[in-house]
């Protein structure tokens, strides 16, 4: 699955053409569109890959939506890091 985005360039307003710009820093956006596909380590062989990673997908955004976590720069991280596992229940 491919996201899309789409954003306003322009508005007409009579016969004036107004350019519009993003509040958006683009490296921002560019590595959070790199993000949405997950990386897959190991799929377990009840599911597909698909539909561990569309389980994930609509994880990190249930996540995302409770704002449940930081980001913060990778430069400020310190040797101990959390590292995160998938863990399928069924």
């Amino acid at each position: 699955m491919t996201a899309l985005t789409a954003c306003v360039c322009s508005v007409t307003i009579g016969d004036t053409e107004v350019s519009v710009a993003r509040n958006e820093d683009a490296d921002e956006f560019r590595q959070e569109l790199a993000l949405t596909e997950p990386c897959l380590g190991h799929v377990e062989p009840e599911f597909t890959e698909q539909e561990v990673r569309e389980g994930m997908m609509e994880k990190m955004k249930s996540m995302k939506g409770f704002e449940v976590y930081d980001e913060i720069p990778i430069e400020t991280v310190h040797k101990r890091t959390l590292t995160m596992h998938w863990t399928a229940l069924g």
